[in-house]
């Protein structure tokens, strides 16, 4: 559809990314028959490497058989593989942070999801989830505040969707000024 040309700074199209995530079959039995462990020296990465193939333990034949969260570790282990390429794997592993979070806001529908539940089954979770004095999630949308709002507190672990992130709220410091600057969002991030 293009909306990532920018993204990816258009260094390549749609196709190819359509054609990396294709690729991270491959990658990823790789990364299940060890073939990347004599390149991943941190601990970190190796207790992360060893959690994938202790979830992972038949070959993956498509794409949609590897977690989206999983991306990250293939194009992290990749990138440690194929260190010529280092200077790309800030922006790519950026890149790919946006397009996971687009895949799961899914131009809002994410949000709505509550939404076509029936009512009775609606009814039934609102009751359960009401037994609790206060639920966190991992999940970025507000689904479970739709269902209990006013009747129990939801903290959001990893942040929600109508939350600006302090990058981009003005109201800090960073995102004062990075706002006044017309500065992109500020990430600290490293690829060894």
């Amino acid at each position: 559809m293009g909306i990532y040309d920018s993204l990816f700074e258009k260094t390549i199209s749609g196709q190819e990314i359509v054609a990396i995530v294709e690729g991270f079959v491959t990658e990823a039995n790789s990364l299940m028959r060890g073939k990347y462990d004599q390149y991943i020296q941190d601990v970190e990465t190796k207790n992360a490497v060893n959690d994938f193939k202790k979830r992972y333990t038949q070959k993956i034949q498509e794409p949609h058989e590897i977690m989206i969260e999983d991306w990250l570790l293939l194009v992290h282990v990749f990138f440690l593989k194929n260190q010529d390429l280092e200077k790309d794997c800030i922006g790519a592993t950026i890149a790919f942070k946006r397009v996971l979070l687009d895949v799961i806001y899914n131009d809002g529908k994410i949000q709505k999801i509550i939404t076509s539940l029936e009512k009775k089954t609606k009814k039934s979770l609102r009751k359960y989830l009401s037994g609790f004095d206060s639920i966190f999630t991992t999940n970025y949308d507000h689904n479970i505040e739709n269902l209990v709002s006013g009747i129990v507190p939801v903290f959001h672990l990893h942040g929600s969707f109508d939350v600006l992130t302090e990058s981009e709220n003005p109201e800090y410091a960073v995102g004062y000024f990075r706002t006044q600057n017309g500065a992109t969002v500020y990430q600290a991030l490293k690829c060894k």
